[in-house]
């Protein structure tokens, strides 16, 4: 078979171009969206019958900008203040241990989101 003849696809023997799930059912793949995530047809659909609670999860909203950036500023400040107090041998090794208390914080901001 010559590439002219080959049907053009994804490789699952399909010449439409359309993704399947898993090439069982024929059916196109349907991308989860943030409605889903918040609760949407597709959420409910997956929730375990006779829980009893149709209403999705309620989101926690997170904190202000300011604050996340405050909360950056101290812990880069506080960890290079803790490592001058512990006797770092200069100034840049103190920075770096406060690059690192930054670090830890953008994690805990983050994942808490």
């Amino acid at each position: 078979m010559s590439a002219a003849e080959r049907p053009v696809g994804d490789g699952d023997g399909r010449s439409d171009g359309a993704a399947t799930s898993g090439g069982r059912s024929g059916a196109p793949v349907r991308r989860l969206t943030d409605a889903d995530a918040r609760g949407g047809r597709l959420a409910r659909r997956l929730r375990p019958a006779g829980d009893g609670d149709d209403a999705p999860e309620a989101i926690r909203p997170s904190r202000p900008l300011w604050e996340n950036v405050a909360v950056l500023v101290a812990a880069m400040a506080g960890g290079t203040l803790v490592a001058e107090l512990a006797g770092a041998a200069n100034l840049g090794t103190a920075l770096s241990f406060g690059q690192i208390a930054f670090a830890i914080a953008l994690v805990v901001i983050l994942v808490r989101r």
